[in-house]
């Protein structure tokens, strides 16, 4: 099997430091991998030193998630791709996933997101905390943001069933035209699949009726 993780550094290569349209980007990842496997990214970025065991605020992050009680949501993302926001949790962490928008409107959060980008000093007490630019985010500066709400979710450390794949701000764009999201529905061994679609279409309502 080819390397998936690489995608991120062969995009980033050719886009050379351009701005260039979600049309690009998501042809490129069409090109370059056709069938994007989440679990295989995460595998891959261990090598390459891009995991880490817990999850990194600031920056985007991939994992592998078995929620507590999945009979009881509608829905749920078994790979979610997710900024935290505030601060850790003693038993988990609250972050905005991505995947429950489609790919035109993760374009729309990020740019929206670019106000709260800021520069970040390596904490030498958190080696797993990365150095550079980062997305610092609250719930009070960002509550008024169209789309935020329904696509806010708690996760708990102990259903996170792999590392984290570190994706940084200039991977961002890369990451959220990954078609790598994985609905479910129902009681964990009898989940069924639910398609990306009615997850994105039901969002949209949301934000029409100001559940925001």
């Amino acid at each position: 099997m080819a390397r998936q993780i690489g995608i991120f550094d062969e995009i980033r290569e050719e886009a050379q430091g351009r701005s260039m349209s979600m049309r690009w980007y998501r042809q490129k990842v069409q090109e370059l991998l056709p069938s994007p496997r989440a679990r295989q990214l995460i595998k891959e970025g261990g090598k390459e030193d891009k995991t880490t065991r817990r999850p990194n605020f600031g920056m985007m992050n991939l994992f592998y998630y078995k929620p507590k009680t999945p009979a009881r949501l509608r829905y749920f993302d078994v790979f979610p791709l997710v900024i935290p926001m505030g601060k850790r949790l003693n038993n988990g962490f609250v972050g905005i996933n991505f995947h429950y928008l489609s790919v035109p409107q993760r374009w729309a959060l990020l740019e929206r997101l670019q106000a709260f980008q800021t520069s970040s000093l390596l904490d030498a007490f958190d080696p797993e905390e990365g150095a550079g630019d980062v997305v610092s985010l609250f719930w009070s500066q960002i509550r008024s943001i169209r789309g935020v709400r329904p696509i806010v979710r708690r996760y708990l450390t102990e259903q996170v069933s792999s590392f984290f794949l570190k994706i940084e701000i200039s991977e961002m764009l890369i990451a959220v035209s990954l078609p790598v999201e994985r609905f479910y529905e129902g009681a964990w061994n009898k989940k069924k699949r639910v398609s990306p679609d009615k997850v994105w279409s039901n969002t949209r309502r949301r934000m029409m009726s100001n559940a925001y």
